[in-house]
């Protein structure tokens, strides 16, 4: 998930950008969010579930823990990563140092 369409190509494209992850971008996988998230989008309405091609259908806070560990084990087998009892990380900004990604 990045910023934009246009900046998903990017860091396909750019090493500089792409920060040795664009072969993965390259793969196509990738979507961006133009403009940022809008205050309508919201795990319990079916809309953005399916935009988001979320597997674990719509949540709402009671349901979270067990919708949190479906995302994960799908997430998880997607990506070819071990099973894990520990937390799954994400980063949600700019692959750039001044994001402080590197930190």
């Amino acid at each position: 998930l990045t910023v934009s369409p246009s900046y998903a190509k990017e860091c396909a494209t750019d090493p500089e950008k792409g920060v040795e992850l664009e072969e993965l971008f390259a793969l196509g996988r990738v979507t961006g969010i133009l403009n940022g998230v809008k205050e309508g989008v919201s795990p319990a309405e079916k809309n953005f579930v399916t935009k988001t091609k979320m597997t674990c259908g719509t949540f709402t806070p009671q349901t979270a823990i067990a919708a949190r560990e479906q995302l994960k084990a799908a997430y998880r087998a997607e990506s070819g990563l071990p099973e894990s009892s520990g937390p799954l990380m994400c980063f949600i900004g700019r692959l750039d140092s001044q994001k402080g990604f590197d930190l």
